[in-house]
């Protein structure tokens, strides 16, 4: 299976090598910026970046979708899917490349916006200023740094279980339309048909889980109380993943013709 990874990253490493190139330009920009002492482009540039961070982001796993569509739709799609590995070990070398590349990037893309938020902050005190402020009106409603930080951790592991989710029902989505129309130009039309069903049979499904858990209102807000509200869907998101995974696999092994 860690073979089939180092297969996967190989394959988008020019596309992300571009990203990546895309966002050093973007830095350096801002860096010549914020040396100039030109508060208005610095905060143009900083701007761009954060954005251009947010494509980057989404962009592997768009990756891993698109390269999933056109290995099944492809006629060499018997050289990855005849090997002698197992249709599952497949689908899991592609899952853990998109959680190995999601995780690296994101440490990475969080650095360097901490990095270049300080930055800022050091080169305009007027900010750093307001940001004191703000510090200590948090601290006075009993929100201290780390809080904050735990619950952004949170944040981010529950979005990206609900991402991979997602990709799970896109993969899904796309070998059972290449399983009902083999020969067929329709397949990214029922691709996409399937997926919006997904997601509106997704939403009903999030829709019974808050009538059976409803949101309980606080004054205060801690991690405690995020994993109370929250543990619910992440455990849906987690069966959901799991079934899509298994249904891929036996679709995969039992009806699609390769």
């Amino acid at each position: 299976m860690f073979r089939l990874s180092k297969y996967e990253l190989r394959k988008n490493r020019t596309a992300l090598f571009v990203l990546l190139a895309g966002l050093a330009v973007l830095q350096i920009c801002f860096l010549i910026a914020l040396r100039g002492k030109t508060q208005d482009y610095a905060i143009i540039w900083s701007t761009i970046l954060v954005l251009y961070a947010v494509v980057c982001y989404f962009a592997v796993f768009i990756f891993a979708i698109t390269n999933y569509y056109r290995e099944i739709n492809s006629k060499t799609s018997y050289l990855v899917f005849m090997t002698p590995v197992s249709a599952l070990s497949i689908i899991l070398s592609k899952m853990l490349t998109v959680l190995v590349l999601g995780v690296i990037l994101a440490a990475a893309l969080g650095a360097l916006g901490w990095l270049d938020f300080s930055l800022f902050l050091n080169q305009y005190s007027v900010y750093k200023s307001m940001g004191e402020v703000i510090s200590e009106v948090m601290k006075n409603f009993g929100i201290d740094t780390a809080q904050v930080a735990s619950m952004a951790l949170f944040g981010v592991i529950t979005f990206l279980l609900s991402v991979f989710s997602t990709v799970a029902m896109l993969y899904l989505c796309i070998t059972l339309a290449a399983t009902l129309l083999q020969n067929s130009r329709l397949k990214l039309v029922v691709t996409i048909a399937l997926f919006v069903a997904g997601i509106y049979a997704e939403s009903k499904i999030q829709g019974v889980i808050t009538d059976l858990h409803p949101m309980v209102y606080r004054d205060t807000v801690d991690l405690l109380y995020l994993l109370q509200q929250s543990w619910p869907y992440a455990l849906a998101n987690l069966a959901e993943l799991a079934l899509f995974m298994i249904l891929t696999t036996w679709l995969l092994e039992k009806k699609l013709s390769l």
